[in-house]
């Protein structure tokens, strides 16, 4: 379509010229009316002018004489009126038309009255009136009419012209569509996914290179056939049933699908299906390959001793071991293909460590479900791994040791995960049972200390005790010596009771127990421990222990264990005195820092790197067997710490617990 009207005869051209013209000519919408106009004056002295010559006794328009047979000579002045009744119909339309007739018939109604000269005086006016405003009306329904074309005219016009313009743009945009058609089908024919569309009457009505590798057939032999031409029997598979429904329905859905083929071949596809206005698109996604990998995991993951569970990313389990089917009683036939997976460890839903890694979820938020219990794999990234006591499991709970890790795909893609387990409920029990052998240990080694730290109380309150005896005896009794002896008595007591309370702490054996714990407490109450030792040695010791310390979920007893241990090394390494700083403080690096630092006799370089080896001692034997620091390695690293040793012979050691800070705002 172009712009251009359809050609016109010169007639026509003429015709819609010389409309033009006169419309031009005419007022427009603008132009004053009424009184104001211009031509209502011109008509009006027209008509003034034809009334006085109409009215004029001798003129010598009266004496025309065999003009015609019929014609009188009051019909031309008659006739003359015709040119403001046409003017004022021109210019003012049918009411101007009619006013003017009305005019000129009060004009000529009072003459064939008064002073006519002819037969039937009345009739030859009131026929010219009436022929007048017939006239008149005709001019202005012509006039009325000839607008009326031009603005249809115009209209058409505009209207032809917006619509070439219409027909341009959709001209334009057909031409990008088709481009962008031409695109995205290249696009489409280039995917490694297959792609297909199939119609509400299950033809073929495209598909690229990968969806016809798919379906086993060239495409262009699929093309313009039905899914039930091509694959016989299709319509009685459960994937056929989904298609159906998705395309009935309009509503998409994800799946994965084993397929057999006419040949009797087998692969399995993840389809995802899409409503179109076509009927469904289909993209499939070659399975096979990673289906055939997870038999040969779920082969191998059975075939372990070691109790082993998968997640895939719907967070839905996929293989569950024989052995941890034993562990947790729960077969594999009642937990795989669900997400209950947290069923065999907790009481309550909540996410086990595969689900974590599953969600990407950051070290943070690993955190706010394994406090203090978990760390990330060495070995493989993103992978965690932790320790954690579970009740719910086999009749008194236990231990296990647990590392969960990412499956990924040959793009790097995270399209699982596996958890893996071990029963360290054995090693745990064994671990308690050294820590309280190391206990009784080193509680041998505060014995004679710990004697004469009671007896010096005791001591005081049996002398306290006598006195008041013989006062009393005497009958020298004083309420106030009384009180005051009493009050010492009560204080030596109180000494007493303290001391006492933290060996039996110090002594109980307990289950480990993460919570909130001030450090600085803990390296009080092993100082409180060790006081008198140190003074027996006369070692002065200094604290520096920073108040500011935030809380660390750890396990008191342990931690007080750590720090007892050292603080005695320490005191044993200084027995000439010297001076003990206990320091505790936080680093750059997020850790908190518990300095143990004395100026004894130090350690050599040979023996550093044995330093923390079970049964290594540089004591005699009556005083250790080599299991003190062996057995704070343990416990620091169970808190997910580390330990430093600074030393230099003659000089002395400094023993550094790095703790990470885990706390939690209150």
């Amino acid at each position: 379509m172009t712009s251009d009207l359809p050609p016109q005869s010169a007639w026509q051209r003429w015709k819609e010229s010389s409309a033009r013209k006169i419309i031009e000519w005419l007022p427009q919408d603008q132009t004053p009316r009424g009184v104001r106009s211009p031509h209502f004056w011109i008509i009006a002295a027209l008509m003034a002018v034809l009334t006085l010559v109409y009215h004029a006794g001798h003129i010598p328009l009266v004496h025309f004489e065999g003009f015609l047979a019929c014609t009188y000579p009051h019909d031309i002045h008659r006739t003359l009126f015709l040119f403001p009744t046409i003017y004022a119909a021109v210019v003012f339309r049918g009411w101007g038309a009619l006013v003017t007739s009305f005019l000129f018939l009060c004009v000529v109604l009072p003459r064939p009255f008064i002073c006519s000269p002819y037969a039937a005086p009345l009739l030859r006016p009131l026929l010219f009136v009436l022929f007048m405003a017939f006239l008149g009306l005709l001019t202005a329904t012509l006039i009325n009419r000839m607008e009326k074309e031009e603005q249809a005219h115009a209209a058409l016009k505009t209207a032809y012209q917006e619509l070439s313009d219409y027909d341009q743009r959709l001209r334009s945009k057909q031409a990008q569509l088709k481009k962008s058609e031409d695109r995205y089908r290249n696009t489409l024919d280039n995917m490694m996914e297959g792609c297909q569309i199939i119609g509400f009457d299950w033809h073929y009505m495209y598909l690229n290179d990968a969806a016809a590798r798919h379906g086993h057939f060239p495409r262009e032999k699929l093309l313009g056939h039905t899914m039930m031409e091509m694959y016989p029997g299709i319509e009685d598979t459960d994937m056929f049933a989904k298609l159906r429904y998705c395309m009935e329905k309009h509503i998409s859905h994800n799946m994965e699908s084993l397929f057999t083929f006419p040949d009797g071949s087998q692969g399995w596809f993840e389809l995802r299906i899409q409503p179109v206005p076509e009927g469904i698109f289909i993209l499939s996604i070659d399975i096979t390959e990673r289906k055939n990998v997870e038999k040969m995991l779920a082969r191998v993951i059975d075939a372990s001793s070691i109790p082993a569970f998968v997640v895939n990313k719907q967070h839905k389990v996929t293989h569950w071991n024989t052995a941890i089917e034993a562990l947790s009683g729960i077969k594999r036939e009642e937990i795989i293909g669900t997400d209950e997976q947290w069923k065999a460890f907790y009481t309550e839903k909540r996410p086990v460590m595969a689900d974590l890694i599953l969600s990407g979820a950051a070290k943070d938020e690993v955190e706010l479900f394994y406090r203090g219990k978990c760390k990330k794999s060495y070995l493989i990234d993103d992978a965690y791994e932790a320790e954690d006591f579970f009740p719910a499991l086999g009749r008194d709970g236990k231990w296990l040791h647990f590392t969960a890790s990412p499956i990924r795909d040959n793009s790097g893609e995270i399209i699982g995960a596996i958890e893996t387990l071990e029963d360290i409920t054995e090693r745990k029990q064994a671990e308690e049972q050294l820590i309280q052998a190391e206990k009784l240990t080193s509680l041998g080694q505060l014995a004679a200390s710990i004697a004469h730290e009671v007896n010096n109380p005791l001591s005081g309150v049996l002398v306290y005790t006598q006195l008041l005896t013989k006062k009393i005896t005497a009958d020298e009794f004083s309420k106030e010596v009384a009180l005051n002896q009493l009050s010492k008595m009560e204080s030596e007591l109180t000494r007493s009771t303290k001391l006492i309370h933290n060996l039996l702490d110090f002594a109980r054996q307990s289950p480990p127990a993460f919570k909130e714990v001030d450090i600085n407490n803990v390296v009080n109450r092993a100082h409180d421990l060790a006081a008198h030792s140190a003074e027996l040695q006369n070692i002065q010791v200094i604290k520096e222990l920073d108040p500011s310390l935030p809380k660390l979920m750890v396990d008191f007893s342990q931690l007080q264990q750590v720090c007892t241990n050292l603080i005695l090394n320490a005191i044993q390494a200084m027995p000439e005195g010297g001076r003990l700083t206990l320091r505790t403080s936080t680093g750059s690096d997020n850790q908190l820092k518990i300095e143990i630092q004395d100026t004894g006799c130090g350690i050599s370089q040979e023996n550093m790197r044995k330093l923390f080896t079970p049964f290594f001692t540089t004591k005699a034997k009556e005083k250790g067997v080599g299991l003190g620091l062996a057995v704070v390695y343990g416990i620091v690293k169970h808190h997910r710490g580390r330990i430093e040793v600074q030393s230099k012979e003659g000089e002395g050691t400094t023993f550094t617990i790095h703790l990470p800070l885990y706390y939690e705002e209150v």
